[in-house]
């Protein structure tokens, strides 16, 4: 059965173009009932995603608070497992592997969280944080991981001697650029960005971004950035995916999504800039509404272009140039 399975995953051609497939992904999440007799509810966090990101590119993927984005990014590194579908990282499949094989591919996916003060352990200097990883996977000895560490730190913009410094002596900034350090002393392949730069001062995002854009041609990185601010990946990814209420709405290249949006939500995002805060969906949730979206587009209530046939049928992503999709019944060309 497995020998069969490993013949399988050689014609997969998602393992042949990417170094990550996330194919067909569903993330469900149920609740029990109540004790005062209430039912379980499900709520479907992620809904048939599909991605292939190829070594090298840097993915941008935006989206309002509560679309989805951190979940798929969670399976994508597997820190969650999905309800369905397939993460297919450098050929295999997470979903498949034991846990000493998973183990082995761990190195080569690390995540940069959003904030830099929670990520880091009060109680362990930046140099045992930064070093950490490479005890954890035995890695050189005592002397080369205390090289490896300086190196590291130099990479990131941080001085040597930093490296007996404690996390509350440290900025914002600086304890964000000792995460990423972090996340690289393993040398991996593909780094997942979530919000890297939101929990900081605006003054010190700049910095953050150009520093990313610097380590991904140095370390030769595969990148999936989250964000809610274009303008963050707008400066360093080179494709973008839309997501909304746990779908992918429209991806393609920077240039076509952000400059020639195809989907009423990508214009909208682009509208409001980085002012969106607020969670819509919320109507969602209520008791007896949990039919409202069950059918059609999932921006049908807030889009100025819907029709009856949004609110009947579901849009589903079609090319609408060479690399460019969106999944809306009217985008650009015909609105």
């Amino acid at each position: 059965m497995s020998s069969k399975h490993t013949r399988m995953e050689k014609r997969n051609p998602a393992a042949d173009i990417s170094l990550l497939a996330l194919c067909n992904l569903t993330k469900e999440y149920r609740s029990a009932g109540n004790l005062w007799g209430g039912n379980s509810s499900r709520l479907t966090a992620v809904e048939n995603v599909t991605l292939r990101i190829r070594a090298g590119e840097a993915w941008g993927l935006v989206g309002e608070s509560g679309s989805g984005k951190s979940t798929l990014a969670r399976m994508a590194v597997a820190l969650q497992r999905p309800t369905s579908g397939q993460v297919v990282l450098s050929g295999a499949d997470l979903g498949t592997l034991g846990k000493k094989a998973l183990r082995g591919l761990r190195r080569q996916m690390q995540i940069v969280f959003q904030n830099p003060y929670s990520a880091l352990d009060p109680l362990m200097s930046v140099g045992a944080s930064i070093e950490e990883p490479l005890v954890n996977f035995d890695v050189a000895d005592v002397e080369e991981r205390k090289q490896r560490v300086a190196s590291l730190l130099r990479d990131v913009g941080l001085p040597e001697r930093m490296m007996n410094a404690y996390p509350y002596q440290l900025s914002g900034g600086e304890r964000q650029r000792v995460c990423i350090a972090r996340a690289l002393a393993l040398r991996p392949r593909f780094l997942v960005c979530d919000e890297p730069v939101s929990a900081l001062d605006k003054s010190v995002q700049a910095q953050i971004i150009n520093l990313l854009r610097t380590l991904k041609e140095q370390y030769g990185l595969t990148y999936l950035l989250i964000s809610h601010d274009l303008a963050v990946v707008n400066h360093v990814c080179d494709k973008i995916a839309v997501m909304l209420r746990g779908k992918i709405i429209e991806q393609g290249d920077r240039r076509d999504v952000l400059f020639q949006p195809a989907h009423p939500y990508t214009r909208a995002l682009k509208a409001a800039a980085s002012n969106i805060v607020a969670n819509p969906w919320d109507l969602a949730r209520r008791p007896g509404r949990e039919s409202m979206f069950e059918r059609g587009c999932v921006f049908q209530y807030r889009c100025p272009s819907a029709q009856r046939f949004c609110r009947e049928e579901t849009p589903t992503l079609r090319e609408i140039r060479t690399g460019h999709f969106a999944a809306c019944h009217f985008p650009f060309k015909e609105l």
